[in-house]
């Protein structure tokens, strides 16, 4: 099995959040900025969408989980994936966890 890198693996995610949404490699952002930005159509909805890309070996920083941790609490679906498939798992449970907020 070749080994991907994390620019290729950032590419794939990409390429599969365009198909029902819109996504972006992060350039020029401050450090500890997930690779990832963009929007995701699902169950009839608009999802803001965040993720660090690792390869199979990497690890993500403190600072890097530290700025997922504060995605998260702002109402991203927002981790650290090293596969599309992780970035649909994500999102799935996202879904099905997420609550709206008692303002609206």
């Amino acid at each position: 099995m070749t080994k991907q890198t994390e620019s290729r693996i950032v590419d794939k995610i990409i390429a599969r959040l365009k198909l029902r949404g819109d996504a972006q490699k992060v350039k020029c952002a401050r450090e500890g900025e997930p690779d990832i930005v963009g929007e995701y159509y699902i169950r009839n909805s608009w999802l803001h969408v965040k993720f660090e890309v690792k390869t199979e070996k990497g690890e993500a920083t403190p600072l890097q989980l530290n700025r997922i941790a504060d995605y998260q609490a702002m109402g991203y679906c927002a981790g650290v994936v090293r596969s599309w498939d992780e970035v649909h798992s994500l999102i799935i449970q996202h879904i099905e966890n997420w609550e709206r907020p008692t303002t609206w």
